[in-house]
């Protein structure tokens, strides 16, 4: 039970067995840390006072913030102080691989970035709504896919389209494809660089920048700025479908190279 009376009603259970050889299920100092936690809320009757705060205090086995907080400033109070030093718990921070990526020189990403070698891409149509929209969530559609959309045929393009407002996503009735396109871009990214993790396990490759994945992030940044449109008309549309080459002497000339090239200009632009 985790109600404010109940980690207080637990509390007094630890005080009234504290001289006998009974033992309590329950670890003191984590439901003192709950109790301080929510303390605002616990009644009038259950509270307790300032001489039993302070003797589970000094007996707790450990001290979290909280309980350390507490009893500085408890004795504080006790010796008519009118000042107290707190010291607030660690903030954690989320989010480092894609801060981390958008931290990125731009000397560095394009020195040691990777770029795509080969790109695949077949329309879901320019408005996914209610059932479809929930698809590409739940049934793991862009998350099982690669970056360059060879398993699912997504990836890096998909989210471009939503990022640039080319394909829109509507669940009943709102339009959700910019909450919802940058969602996509940072959890593909965390999958993409194997959820944060630092450390190559065996039989793992070393995590590479990818440009298209930081231009990705400069989209998402900076919208309006002039990013290439990322269109493409009858044979290429359907060749996108079977997968583009951009190495071949084929892909080398087609308008998706193209596009790519026109990116990478402008993300250099963006980058300045």
């Amino acid at each position: 039970d985790n109600h404010p009376d109940a980690h207080a009603c637990r509390l007094k259970l630890n005080l009234a067995v504290l001289y006998s050889d009974n033992k309590t299920p329950w670890e003191m100092h984590i439901e003192l840390d709950r109790y301080l936690g929510k303390l605002a809320h616990v009644s009038a009757e259950c509270r307790l006072n300032t001489e039993e705060e302070l003797d589970l205090l000094v007996r707790a086995e450990r001290g979290t913030p909280g309980i350390k907080n507490r009893l500085s400033y408890l004795k504080a109070h006790d010796g008519h102080h009118t000042e107290v030093l707190q010291h607030p718990a660690p903030m954690q921070v989320c989010g480092q691989p894609w801060n981390k990526l958008c931290m990125l020189r731009q000397s560095y990403l394009y020195s040691q970035g990777a770029s795509l070698q080969r790109v695949q891409y077949k329309s879901l149509g320019d408005e996914l709504t209610d059932e479809k929209c929930l698809q590409v969530i739940w049934e793991d559609e862009l998350l099982a896919d690669e970056e360059s959309g060879a398993n699912r045929q997504l990836g890096f393009l998909f989210l471009y389209l939503l990022l640039t407002d080319k394909v829109k996503m509507q669940l009943l009735g709102t339009d959700i494809t910019h909450s919802l396109a940058h969602i996509l871009v940072r959890y593909f990214h965390l999958k993409l660089c194997r959820w944060g993790k630092e450390a190559v396990e065996e039989g793992e490759g070393e995590h590479s920048v990818s440009r298209q994945l930081a231009a990705l992030a400069a989209v998402a940044a900076l919208p309006s700025h002039h990013w290439p449109p990322a269109q493409f008309q009858g044979f290429w549309h359907h060749q996108l479908s079977r997968g583009v080459n951009l190495h071949s002497p084929e892909g080398r000339e087609s308008p998706v190279r193209e596009f790519l090239d026109l990116l990478d200009a402008q993300l250099r632009i963006a980058l300045q």
